[in-house]
């Protein structure tokens, strides 16, 4: 991590200034300062499979859990900062958010053990999961041109031609949600409500 994403990633850890990152990065005006909640920004667990065990430990940028005006979770939020283009960013966003999820799976079985210790079906149909958005604040010099959609980075050309068509649309897709700061719209930047406001303006004109 370098100096400027440290610099950025410490920037962020206020909540205002975290809802207008992200708010900002979607061009909505979504998240409500006021109703974000700190996370551990280490996630670590494990995934079982059939004879083996893999651990992961990941550390994010910034995390956060987002609650409806009840005070009930209902989102969690995240974001990762980016001074370098990273043309397989849509797999790296898609392993974390599944590391999110299977931290939820995670919490939700050990809530029903602890309630009856003979549980063991590990999630209920009634159960759901709260979404995890993700988006990446880029800040570096070059314009962002990787690839925002994991089926951009599939290769089909070794396939015959309507077979290709056929998996093109079986394939699942994931979408990177990218913030390039030194290029952003003013329509982007007006949902900006904090002091980030002039450092993002301030960055689009350091050239």
């Amino acid at each position: 991590m370098g100096k400027q994403d440290i610099t950025l990633s410490e920037c962020i850890q206020r909540n205002d200034r975290y809802a207008d990152c992200f708010n900002a990065a979607l061009g909505y005006e979504l998240i409500r300062a006021d109703r974000l909640d700190n996370v551990e920004r280490i996630q670590e667990g494990s995934i079982q499979f059939a004879k083996a065990v893999l651990h992961y430990k990941k550390e994010r940028d910034g995390i956060r859990e987002y609650h409806n005006v009840n005070g009930v979770s209902c989102a969690i939020v995240c974001i990762e900062n980016q001074e370098d283009i990273d043309y397989a960013q849509a797999v790296r966003h898609m392993i974390y958010d599944a590391y999110g999820y299977n931290r939820q799976l995670i919490d939700i079985r050990k809530n029903h053990e602890a309630v009856n210790m003979l549980y063991k079906r590990g999630f209920y149909p009634e159960d759901r999961l709260i979404p995890i958005v993700t988006v990446c604040l880029y800040y570096g010099s070059h314009e962002w041109d990787a690839p925002t959609h994991l089926k951009d980075l599939f290769d089909y050309s070794m396939m015959p031609e309507d077979e290709a068509d056929i998996w093109q649309r079986c394939v699942q897709d994931y979408e990177v949600i990218v913030l390039d700061i030194r290029r952003m719209p003013d329509e982007q930047l007006a949902y900006m409500h904090t002091d980030m406001r002039l450092l993002f303006g301030l960055l689009r004109n350091s050239d």
